[in-house]
């Protein structure tokens, strides 16, 4: 074997090698410098440490891309905050300014959180006019209340525009293209309920099988199989009973 298959096989290995292992663990070095660099650039170095992740869970409330925790872990015996960004906020439907702007909105909870300024409601949903207004000193610019989600959602000013410009000049985003794949609508778990009628006294009762023996206790008679979901089921019980 020569050189040039050695070299070319080491290539091929190390383009193999790339795929081993976390495939998106890319992203956390990337965030983590985002918000360094914006800490630093745009937040005047004001805030400290802090837990940054990416949760592959889907939101459970529509629309969330992201939240912030004052209190998340103690590490080192020091009291920790949490930044997570769900993983729909990283997604390729959203560009990368829209991602990192997801940060910088979690980012502006945690200066409000330093701050003492209580900036939400208590379900943390609600943003309130001090979230606007800190938000837009940062150059988070909300220009509509949301009568969901109170003053939240906003858009990067020129300013705040370039910094992700240098930011990303020199940190480009690492993943091309990810793209969550939903998962195939099952069959529903719920038990489907049949439904017996007498025909006598009009009595109904229900089963979990639609083969079931059924005789009234008042008629002596064997219940009937009816249609489960009728629109309504005293007309058509009527109609079946001869009222």
């Amino acid at each position: 074997m020569n050189e040039n298959q050695n070299l070319n096989n080491s290539e091929n290995q190390s383009e193999k090698q790339e795929f081993i292992g976390n495939a998106i663990e890319k992203l956390n070095p990337f965030f983590s410098a985002a918000f360094v660099y914006f800490n630093k650039h745009v937040f005047d170095d004001l805030l400290p440490n802090v837990c940054l992740l990416i949760e592959t869970k889907k939101s459970r409330r529509n629309m969330l891309l992201g939240y912030y925790k004052s209190t998340f872990c103690n590490l080192n015996k020091r009291k920790m905050g949490l930044i997570s960004l769900i993983i729909d906020s990283v997604l390729s439907k959203y560009t990368v300014k829209q991602k990192l702007t997801t940060l910088i909105h979690e980012m502006i909870h945690f200066e409000a959180s330093v701050k003492g300024v209580k900036d939400t409601d208590k379900s943390g949903r609600v943003h309130n006019i001090k979230f606007k207004y800190l938000g837009e000193k940062r150059g988070y610019i909300i220009n509509e209340k949301s009568k969901s989600n109170g003053w939240s959602h906003g858009t990067p000013n020129d300013e705040l525009n370039a910094v992700m410009d240098a930011f990303l000049k020199s940190n480009p985003f690492p993943i091309d293209e990810l793209i969550l794949i939903e998962p195939e609508p099952g069959e529903s778990k719920k038990p489907k309920i049949f439904k017996y009628l007498c025909k006598e006294c009009g009595v109904i009762v229900t089963g979990k099988k639609d083969d079931l023996s059924i005789i009234c206790g008042n008629c002596d008679i064997e219940f009937e199989l009816i249609e489960n979901e009728a629109k309504d089921p005293l007309t058509e019980i009527t109609k079946i009973i001869g009222l």
